[in-house]
């Protein structure tokens, strides 16, 4: 990151959100956060949606706050896509140019069509949303299959993480190009061939990630290995160590015989693991509670969405670190299935991230369409999570009472 990017940075934390001022900041968590893309002046109306309608909505608050976290993107990234995601209002081919709010009644969630996507798993907290959970959906879909369809043959799956040693002070770039390199060498040759007929390995899933803690940041592989036969844990273990340390070497780095390769054979682990992939923070009802999830994280380090809301809550040195792992993962595979382990499983073609997320829910009912003046009013109020928040409660008086207090009844097109 340069200087220069580095010094355009802004404290947050001086104002309260649209949301707040609605008078929703006890429901929403952050009641000092401050939309770096908004003046001071803007959303000064207060919302007449009260507790009752809005306990309506599960998890109420967790929209609001990845809307929050998706403009300090926008801020640290302002020629990105994330800068212009949900906000510019799509033309569509022989029909009206608007905003349709959806109601997905099968997930109980809200969300909205005809707006400009960035489609980022890495840079954007919506649309890594949507993307990582499908992806989740897809992988635990997989797991059923290898379980039941393969149900009394001798087969086996193995989680094996693959990380290198890593300090304070190195370049997030150096470190990751390093892990890259490795992971190349582990899958590629005659070695990679060996271990493969040896342990009847048949495909792996292998998922990139990364945290920031005490010892700088800590680039890591999760891989799942699918093998179609018993394998015997201690040989396997040392077998994928001695590789890992000869493909890190190779690489020009370095990884312990302790933690560089963890071999994890519990079928516990490996379904606590797919639950919890691609999961956000748990942004709770409660500031306090939120807060406590991002410092409780830091003895074994932050997530890059906790560094994000870290930085929308003032921490600059998070913003930076952020913007570091923003431009080093930008083009970067979140998740791959090894060749034909996707038809072995019965899973259709691998989409991409952009396609995933541009997918429609297959039932989705509009409560409301917007004409491109009103999503102007409801982007300026900085009210794009909290119309969510509330459309996912399917309470049509709720969402037209807030819709009229924001000032926008009289410019949709539809009524509720």
């Amino acid at each position: 990151m340069s200087g220069d990017r580095a010094a355009d940075l802004v404290i947050h934390g001086k104002s309260a959100s649209g949301a707040s001022r609605r008078g929703v900041s006890k429901k929403v968590g952050d009641a000092h956060h401050h939309d770096p893309c908004k003046s001071a002046s803007e959303g000064t109306e207060r919302s007449r949606v009260t507790d009752s309608q809005v306990s309506m909505a599960p998890d109420y608050g967790r929209v609001i706050r990845r809307y929050q976290l998706q403009a300090c993107a926008r801020e640290l990234l302002p020629r990105e896509g994330v800068a212009r995601c949900m906000r510019g209002v799509v033309p569509r081919a022989g029909g009206p140019i608007q905003v349709d709010v959806l109601y997905a009644p099968l997930k109980g969630a809200a969300h909205y069509g005809g707006l400009q996507m960035c489609r980022s798993v890495w840079h954007c907290p919506v649309c890594s949303a949507k993307i990582s959970e499908r992806r989740r959906e897809e992988l635990s879909t997989a797991l059923r299959t290898w379980s039941e369809e393969w149900s009394g043959t001798d087969r086996r799956l193995l989680l094996v993480t693959f990380t290198l040693q890593h300090d304070s002070g190195d370049d997030l770039r150096v470190v990751l190009t390093a892990l890259r390199r490795a992971r190349r060498l582990l899958v590629s040759g005659r070695g990679a061939e060996y271990l493969a007929g040896e342990f009847g390995v048949v495909g792996m899933v292998r998922a990139l990630e990364v945290t920031h803690g005490l010892n700088g940041w800590h680039p890591h592989l999760h891989v799942l290995m699918f093998h179609d036969r018993q394998v015997p844990i201690i040989p396997f273990e040392l077998a994928m160590k001695e590789r890992w340390r000869q493909c890190i070497a190779a690489a020009g780095r370095y990884a312990s015989w302790q933690h560089g390769c963890d071999v994890r054979f519990s079928d516990r682990d490996i379904a606590e693991y797919v639950a919890k992939w691609g999961k956000e923070p748990k942004w709770t009802h409660a500031h306090e509670l939120a807060k406590s999830v991002t410092k409780a994280a830091r003895n074994g380090g932050r997530t890059p969405m906790q560094l994000l809301s870290d930085y929308c809550d003032g921490d600059q040195a998070a913003g930076r670190l952020w913007l570091q792992y923003a431009v080093n993962f930008k083009g970067e595979r979140q998740l791959c299935w090894s060749r034909h382990l996707r038809e072995l499983l019965g899973l259709g073609i691998d989409k991409t991230d952009e396609e995933i997320a541009e997918e429609k829910e297959e039932i989705a009912v509009i409560l409301a369409s917007l004409s491109p003046g009103a999503w102007r009013v409801v982007v300026a109020n900085d009210a794009r999570g909290e119309l969510l928040e509330i459309a996912a409660s399917n309470d049509a008086i709720a969402l037209q009472r807030f819709l009229d207090d924001l000032g926008v009844g009289k410019l949709r097109h539809r009524s509720i």
